[in-house]
């Protein structure tokens, strides 16, 4: 009978291992492994008494067939089924490529490595201006690299392959990322209108997305009426209004120091990022037009703003409600109501 449910398991770029169910051994009995390289015939490449063999030194742009047979003496058994390991470079190229923008002048490049003795991995970026060129040749078993080589305000396409000796894999799949002043602004700017009863305030909720891992802050300007727009909060990425001491002076853009306490916090891999965030803004007044806009901020540089949103509080938005009503007597009555604006006189 033949070797049942022979099967193959790559051990590293240029080894396998072949594995078979056991068939008790008696005198004399021995397991004879035959291969077929590429196009040729089947070959005697080794004896074993027991139910594995493990085969080096293969070429990983080769293909390899093998058959196991039983052999008694001087008798042989009818052959096992065939297993194949294909010489396809695609089967050991690193795969699942990610990357991504952590800072303005870094962007992070991680994948799978799928093979198991490479000698290294070959990276390479292509710019608007120029083909695909070789940025840096890494260890083996590396999964991440960043790339710091770059210049802002452009689109990079990345992709990589591993190299065994002098053979290379194919490249793995190929990923954009930029790093300009659009791609990492703050996107789905909102606002919600808001009515505090208890502190008989008006107020505005702002809400926002933060689409990337550049940005450190926020920072939310706001124009009233046909003013100039001058910035009226400043929130840390990680989701914390900032109080550093910084006066924000109407009309002028913000120049003060980053916070060190919050900076620090920041490494570009930190878990301190979020993606959706939000502010309210009470300090408003009746019958005024108010604009916002948002832009995120990292170091020196800002993003491109966000678009801007506009709102007109009317008379309606602070007249009183809820009226209530009593007798007190035949020739009096009692009214309630609730403020909605602390300043109505």
């Amino acid at each position: 009978m033949p070797p049942a449910h022979l099967q193959l398991s790559r051990l590293s770029q240029n080894s396998v291992q072949l594995c078979w169910s056991y068939v008790p051994n008696g005198s004399g009995l021995s397991y004879i492994v035959y291969r077929k390289t590429g196009g040729g015939e089947y070959a005697n490449v080794g004896e074993t008494y027991n139910n594995f063999f493990t085969e080096t030194n293969l070429s990983p742009d080769t293909k390899y067939q093998w058959q196991i047979l039983l052999k008694a003496g001087r008798v042989y058994g009818p052959p096992s089924s065939i297993v194949t390991i294909s010489g396809n470079q695609q089967n050991w190229a690193p795969s699942e490529l990610q990357v991504e923008a952590i800072a303005l002048n870094k962007i992070s490049l991680r994948w799978q490595d799928n093979c198991f003795n490479e000698s290294g991995f070959k990276v390479e970026r292509k710019s608007p201006e120029s083909d695909y060129l070789e940025i840096a040749t890494l260890k083996p078993n590396t999964i991440a690299y960043i790339d710091s080589s770059f210049a802002p305000n452009a689109q990079y396409l990345y992709r990589l392959r591993a190299i065994a000796k002098s053979i290379y894999s194919d490249y793995s799949n190929v990923q954009a990322c930029a790093v300009d002043s659009l791609s990492w602004a703050a996107k789905s700017f909102k606002y919600e209108f808001k009515r505090d009863f208890y502190k008989h305030k008006l107020a505005l909720q702002f809400s926002w997305q933060n689409q990337s891992l550049v940005a450190k802050y926020f920072i939310l300007e706001r124009k009233v009426d046909a003013g100039v727009f001058c910035p009226i909060a400043k929130i840390c990425a990680n989701g914390l209004e900032v109080d550093d001491n910084t006066e924000l002076v109407p009309g002028k853009p913000w120049t003060g120091l980053l916070s060190t306490q919050y900076y620090s916090q920041w490494d570009g891999f930190s878990d301190y990022a979020l993606d959706n965030f939000s502010y309210t803004d009470d300090n408003l007044k009746p019958n005024t037009y108010y604009s916002y806009r948002i832009r995120a901020m990292a170091d020196s540089s800002y993003s491109s703003y966000s678009e801007e949103l506009v709102m007109h509080l009317t008379p309606t938005d602070w007249s009183p409600d809820n009226i209530l009503l009593f007798t007190k007597s035949p020739s009096s009555v009692f009214l309630s109501w609730n403020w909605r604006y602390t300043d109505a006189a």
